[in-house]
C-alpha cells in the first residue's frame, strides 16, 4: 500500500488467491465438483478530501481471471472440465461523508 505524505492519497494493491475448494458435491457415484484454486488481483484508491468527506475508487479482478471446476473419473483417474467462466471486472466508486 502506498500512502502520500499529505495522507489525502491511498492506493493498495492486493493479490488474493484461493486452493483448490468443493464447488458441487457429488452423490451416487458422481465425484464432487472441485473448482480449482487461482488468484485475483485487486486495487483500491482512496482520496481523502478532508475530515468528514472520502472518495473510494476499486477495480477487482484486474487480470479477469479464468476460473475453472473439474471432476476426476474415479475409475481412469483422469480429470475432465466441468467448466470455465471469467467474472469479468468489478468496478466500484463511491463517496463518504462522516456527521
Amino acid at each position: 500500500m502506498f500512502v502520500s505524505k499529505s495522507k489525502k492519497h491511498n492506493i493498495g494493491f492486493y493479490y488474493n488467491y484461493f486452493s483448490d475448494r468443493i464447488a458441487l458435491v457429488g452423490s451416487d457415484g458422481v465425484p464432487n465438483a472441485i473448482q480449482k484454486g487461482t488468484g485475483t488481483s485487486d486495487v483500491v484508491y482512496t482520496y481523502r478530501h478532508n475530515d468528514r468527506l472520502d472518495f473510494r475508487s476499486s477495480v477487482r479482478n484486474v487480470m479477469n481471471t479464468q476460473f475453472k471446476i473439474t471432476q476426476t473419473d474415479p475409475l481412469t483417474g483422469q480429470e475432465y472440465v466441468f467448466q470455465k467462466y471469467r467474472t469479468g471486472l468489478d468496478v466500484s466508486f463511491s463517496a463518504t461523508y462522516k456527521l
